[in-house]
C-alpha cells in the first residue's frame, strides 16, 4: 500500500476532502482506491473484507457532486477536474428533496428538485442559476447568506437552469 492506507482509509478520506471542497484531492484518493485496494469485481481487496471501503467511496463520490446539510443543498461542491461534464439523477437530500444535476464546464445546465414534503428549499450554487416550476414558469425566489430560497409544494419538481 504505497501511502500506508488501506480501502476504508481511502473512502474516509474521499468524503472529507469533498466536504472541505477539495474535488482534486478527493478523486486522488479514489484513484489510489482503485489502483491499491479493490479487486476485479470492485469489492475491498484488505483481508478480512472489509465493505467499508465499497460503501463509504460511493457516498464520497454522491457528496462530490451535492451535499445536503445545515438545510441546504450545496450543487456540484467538489468536483474534480476530470468530471467537468455529467450528470446524475435520483439523489436524496435532507428536507425530503430528490435533486438530478447535469453540468458542463463544472457548472449546472440543469438540475431538476422533487420535493416530498413541501419544505422551503435553500440551494447553493457555485453559478448563476433560475428557478423555475416544472411547466416553466418562473418561481419567487429570495436571496439570504448566498442561497437561493424558495417555497416548494408536496411532490411537485422544480427546474433549476445555468
Amino acid at each position: 500500500y504505497e501511502d500506508g492506507h488501506f480501502g476504508w482509509s481511502y473512502a474516509w478520506n474521499m468524503n472529507m476532502w469533498a466536504r472541505l471542497g477539495d474535488g482534486q484531492m478527493a478523486f486522488e484518493n479514489l484513484q489510489k482506491l482503485f489502483l491499491y485496494s479493490l479487486s476485479p469485481n470492485l469489492l475491498n481487496n484488505y483481508p478480512p473484507f472489509q465493505i467499508d471501503a465499497n460503501l463509504g467511496s460511493v457516498a464520497a463520490i454522491a457528496e462530490m457532486i451535492m451535499q445536503s446539510q445545515n438545510d441546504e443543498i450545496h450543487l456540484l461542491p467538489a468536483l474534480p477536474d476530470r468530471w467537468s461534464e455529467g450528470s446524475v439523477s435520483g439523489l436524496c437530500a435532507r428536507g425530503g428533496f430528490e435533486v438530478s444535476i447535469e453540468w458542463k464546464d463544472k457548472k449546472v445546465v440543469k438540475a431538476e428538485i422533487t420535493s416530498h414534503l413541501g419544505n422551503v428549499c435553500k440551494l447553493r450554487c457555485a453559478s448563476t442559476v433560475s428557478v423555475l416550476s416544472s411547466d416553466d414558469k418562473p418561481i419567487n425566489t429570495k436571496i439570504e447568506n448566498e442561497l437561493i430560497c424558495f417555497e416548494t409544494e408536496k411532490d411537485k419538481k422544480y427546474i433549476i437552469k445555468g
